[in-house]
């Protein structure tokens, strides 16, 4: 039984995010939901001709996600849009608090810590309650992997989250580094048996359409773009001025990246799956070919571990390059020109090395006191 005092703070942190979680659901029932539309629409079109129409282009967004997620998208399809739309919405509200719950449960994070982390991602979940997209149900799978020790659930939901967003295939390395071949060995079959679903049910059309969607020419217009924070952006929007240097660039910096959250992980002497899996967002972040700034939102529970002991002025650098760099403080034009040489980006690395900061530290006792205040 939890002291009075603990009790009182566990309640308040679970009214707090209900709050966060219906201020999220009454959000997305108002606003246009860009991506949700487009998922409504390969899940009617799976249900009326299957996988081949799914691909098929239209006015809205190309549906670029494994074939296995238009089926999935299924049911709700067969609701009415004003009832879909509401009912993600609410699946949305009841994510971010089940991942919020397990994220401050499983890694012992203070309320205060989990809330200020929140203010790091702001932009982020506004960009997430605009669009309707799938990154809060990201989030909460990521919160299973984090919040369990059983190898079924966490390899699963990692297998799904590899599927949906592949950037995330790094994670295959980080069982190994934590003894669990059971997690490991789910992982796998999990992602095997999804994989092969819809071969089995719609033969090798589906992923051949699929592929087709992946290598159009016409969608790498999306790398370049001002809104892709990633080094691969930053190459791709420079390339030019860059030259030469351009490819070199982008395989340094991305190796080195990975050398650093591998490096991490091993530092770290307990929690080890759990606390790598935090600090694997920020280095798929600065390494993947392709991220937007609500991908930033999967930041926030590494950010509440690292607020309590990091230091105040990379914390302070950290959060002017996300939420300091766009258009509430400046205009539109130094905005883009700064976002044109990848600055909000440089926060990932930094981020990266508190992270290895933190694992460093001595003795576990004391990251588990930071973490608690």
């Amino acid at each position: 039984m939890h002291p009075p005092d603990e009790s009182r703070a566990a309640s308040r942190g679970t009214d707090w995010l209900v709050l966060v979680a219906l201020l999220c659901t009454l959000a997305l029932t108002a606003v246009y939901v860009d991506d949700f539309r487009v998922y409504y629409q390969a899940g009617k079109r799976f249900l009326a001709g299957g996988w081949t129409d799914v691909y098929r282009p239209s006015e809205l967004t190309p549906f670029k996600y494994h074939p296995l997620f238009a089926m999935l998208f299924a049911p709700l399809a067969l609701l009415p849009w004003a009832i879909a739309k509401l009912s993600w919405a609410v699946l949305n509200g009841f994510w971010i608090w089940d991942a919020g719950r397990r994220f401050r449960a499983s890694l012992g994070l203070g309320n205060g810590a989990l809330f200020l982390a929140l203010l790091f991602v702001l932009p982020a979940l506004a960009w997430q309650l605009k669009l309707g997209n799938v990154t809060l149900l990201l989030l909460w799978l990521m919160a299973i992997v984090v919040s369990t020790g059983r190898p079924a659930p966490s390899g699963g939901a990692a297998a799904v989250m590899v599927l949906l967003k592949p950037f995330w295939a790094p994670f295959i390395l980080l069982p190994p580094m934590d003894s669990r071949r059971r997690t490991l060995v789910a992982f796998m079959a999990v992602a095997a048996g999804l994989s092969l679903l819809p071969l089995l049910l719609g033969g090798p059309a589906a992923y051949a359409d699929w592929w087709h969607t992946l290598t159009d020419p016409v969608h790498g217009h999306n790398l370049p773009k001002e809104d892709n924070q990633t080094l691969f952006g930053l190459v791709a929007r420079n390339r030019a001025t860059l030259g030469g240097l351009a490819i070199p660039l982008w395989f340094v910096g991305s190796s080195l990246s990975g050398l650093l959250w591998i490096a991490t992980v091993r530092s770290f002497d307990r929690d080890r799956f759990a606390l790598g899996m935090l600090a694997l967002v920020p280095f798929i972040l600065w390494a993947a070919p392709l991220s937007w700034i609500h991908h930033q939102m999967w930041l926030w529970p590494g950010l509440a571990l690292l607020l309590p002991g990091s230091s105040r002025i990379a914390l302070l650098a950290v959060w002017l390059l996300l939420t300091g760099t766009g258009e509430l403080f400046f205009s539109k034009e130094v905005a883009r020109s700064l976002h044109q040489w990848g600055l909000p980006a440089l926060a990932f690395p930094l981020i990266q090395l508190l992270f290895f900061a933190y694992a460093r530290t001595d003795d576990p006792e004391v990251q588990r006191a930071a973490r608690s205040r």
